[in-house]
């Protein structure tokens, strides 16, 4: 009886100690989003290894078209630079890759 009890005890304390999934780029201010990077940057990581971990703070972000830029036809910028709201193919990879090259410097 005493052991179920002290494995019961176990499971709970677990439980209750369990972490919150780490929040993706879309639902982080940018104090958060830097500490990521200064986070990413201090690990002994390979180049994979770093885009990978950067890329997956991406999952489950909004897909819009003309999330970044002026695009052809606009007279000015309407959206910044940098949206971390919602993103394209372009701009994934822009990001990432702007990311991992700030690392290194």
């Amino acid at each position: 009886m005493y052991k179920l009890l002290a494995f019961l005890i176990l499971i709970l304390a677990n439980f209750s100690c369990a972490q919150e999934p780490e929040k993706q780029f879309q639902q982080m201010n940018n104090r958060e989003i830097d500490k990521i990077i200064q986070k990413v940057s201090k690990q002994n990581l390979t180049v994979s290894e770093k885009i990978n971990l950067l890329s997956e703070k991406f999952l489950g972000m909004d897909y819009n078209l003309t999330c970044t830029g002026d695009g052809p036809y606009a007279l000015l910028e309407a959206w910044p630079l940098v949206n971390f709201r919602e993103t394209n193919c372009m701009a994934f990879c822009e990001h990432v890759l702007a990311f991992y090259f700030g690392l290194l410097g």
